[in-house]
């Protein structure tokens, strides 16, 4: 019987040796989804350059937009509405330098400036020219005087862009609001030509017609607003190769 309950005894000690072994296995299964959730933690933590670079732009817009704004009333937005030439730290640090030079013009919204991927976005509003018009107002040389020179101390390539609100257009000058808009871009284009050292190789014009609106022409301030030129200070060259040529099956 002494023996019965030894062998009794034992059986009891080996489940118990069992019991000990699944406590360690789920102990080691717990260590290892920690190491594999830290690990993932660690790689979502790091941050590359660019990303870097954005958030830090950001930060130093809100700074300034808490500070220098407030006393100098800058409108330079880095990201908002980008090779050769300068990159995209002179060409952030060019619109600070603008923003500065235009403080009252950004403050009545004739003049707003962006940073994005494209590169130096100046947004001239409506004061360049009267409705249905692509001749470029007193005021609006004035504000060009002011942006010439910028432009000048960078190589980048620089695309004028045109724009116009929905009203419809149909004149021997102007059939469309296509023509209207790239007639307006070309102005400015003629004007910084012929009144700064920027070269002409350095331009090139586009028209977007009515078909590109900031805001929705619904009214006349909101059409005011559709009507401007856009002077993109490019990141990165245009690119001219026209690419494979492409012939019909023989």
């Amino acid at each position: 019987m002494i023996k019965g309950k030894g062998n009794g005894h034992g059986g009891e000690g080996g489940h118990d040796g069992a019991g000990m072994m699944r406590w360690l296995l789920t102990y080691a299964d717990l260590i290892t989804l920690l190491m594999v959730f830290f690990t993932v933690m660690y790689s979502m933590s790091r941050v590359d350059a660019e990303k870097f670079k954005t958030l830090a732009g950001s930060l130093r817009a809100s700074f300034f937009a808490g500070g220098s704004q407030a006393s100098t009333g800058s409108g330079f937005m880095p990201g908002g509405p980008g090779g050769s030439g300068s990159g995209g730290d002179v060409l952030e640090d060019l619109g600070y330098e603008l923003a500065a030079a235009t403080e009252g013009l950004t403050s009545q919204g004739s003049v707003s400036i962006y940073y994005g991927d494209r590169g130096l976005t100046i947004s001239l509003g409506a004061v360049l020219f009267r409705p249905g018009e692509a001749e470029l107002l007193p005021d609006a040389k004035t504000i060009l005087d002011k942006v010439s020179p910028y432009i000048a101390k960078v190589p980048n390539y620089v695309s004028v862009e045109g724009y116009t609100d929905n009203l419809p257009i149909s004149t021997r000058d102007f059939p469309s609001n296509w023509e209207l808009s790239a007639r307006r871009a070309t102005n400015v284009i003629h004007y910084f030509v012929n009144t700064s050292k920027v070269p002409a190789s350095r331009f090139f014009v586009v028209g977007y017609g009515e078909y590109r609106p900031v805001v929705p022409n619904n009214n006349e301030r909101n059409r005011a607003m559709n009507r401007r030129v856009d002077i993109v200070i490019l990141k990165a060259a245009p690119v001219n190769d026209q690419g494979r040529l492409i012939e019909s099956p023989k």
